[in-house]
């Protein structure tokens, strides 16, 4: 759980800058309600849970940061044209690649270890919405933020899947 400053940190440092970042360590560091919930105290998974979450976001933030704008399909119409953007798209942007990947891994650990681990999936969900919206509005392609947030969602669910199988809980797993 102390680790999680670390994270909250970068993420706040890459999204508002470096004194955001620092003020949002210190408030999590001393926050009453996350000192309560590590493993010293309640003995809880929260802390631990929370820490990947936050990865998660930084990550997936850092992914959306490092891509390159561009329109990468000039006719979906032509299948030829499809696979030569999808190709150039995953050589071009091989560091949103990776810190997509890193944020799929992310929930891949929390689906694993919490039960409610739909609820990160859901604001990724509502956070991509958001950038196709803005995308859209500001006449830019949003094939790369889709390509993105589907690496993440289908690294998850597919990391996840034999545990939930395994385990007869597919119902969980499919609920998401």
């Amino acid at each position: 759980g102390a680790l999680t400053v670390f994270p909250v940190y970068a993420l706040a440092k890459e999204a508002f800058g470096r004194r955001a970042g620092l003020v949002a360590a210190f408030f999590l560091a001393v926050s009453a309600a996350h000192l309560q919930r590590s493993q010293s105290t309640d003995a809880d998974h929260d802390a631990f849970t929370l820490f990947f979450v936050v990865c998660t976001f930084y990550f997936y933030l850092r992914a959306l940061q490092t891509l390159t704008p561009k329109r990468w399909v000039d006719n979906w119409f032509r299948g030829s044209s499809i696979r030569g953007g999808v190709r150039t798209f995953f050589r071009e942007n091989r560091r949103s690649v990776l810190y997509s990947l890193l944020a799929g891994l992310c929930v891949t650990v929390i689906a694993l270890s919490w039960q409610g681990w739909a609820y990160v999936p859901v604001i990724l969900l509502v956070w991509y919405a958001v950038e196709l919206f803005l995308d859209r509005f500001r006449n830019q392609d949003t094939m790369g933020v889709t390509l993105l947030f589907a690496i993440v969602i289908t690294t998850a669910l597919l990391l996840a899947f034999p545990w939930y199988y395994s385990r007869t809980q597919i119902r969980v797993w499919f609920d998401v």
